[in-house]
């Protein structure tokens, strides 16, 4: 004899959107953790920010700023396999993958650096 208890329970409503993210593979989202999901909102929010701002006030550090991280994003999240066509990122020796980092943090800290000693500062 069945018992209520023995009935498999309906499954909890999905979040329709969050289903959406993890199918579309969006960084931060594909796992469902919602640590890397608040993660990922703070990140896009300040990348979009950069961006928006840098081109509205034509704000050349910060319009650079937001593509390095919007660039540091889709290389991270490996989005359509985009890290695996950088050989030495996407290599399978840790250390050199680690040391093409490396090189990577290098050349965005000096653009960064560049663009901020080639624009005038703001007169004051």
């Amino acid at each position: 004899m069945s018992t209520g208890s023995d009935r498999a329970r309906p499954a909890p409503p999905r979040d329709p959107v969050a289903d959406w993210l993890q199918r579309r593979q969006v960084p931060g989202f594909r796992s469902g953790s919602l640590w890397k999901q608040a993660v990922a909102i703070v990140g896009y929010v300040a990348i979009v920010g950069a961006l928006v701002l840098g081109i509205g006030g034509l704000d050349l550090p910060l319009l650079v700023l937001g593509l390095e991280g919007l660039v540091l994003a889709l290389l991270i999240g490996n989005v359509a396999g985009v890290r695996g066509r950088i050989p030495i990122l996407g290599s399978d020796n840790p250390r050199v993958a680690r040391f093409g980092w490396l090189i990577l943090a290098i050349l965005f800290f000096l653009l960064f650096i560049g663009i901020l000693a080639a624009v005038p500062s703001p007169a004051q």
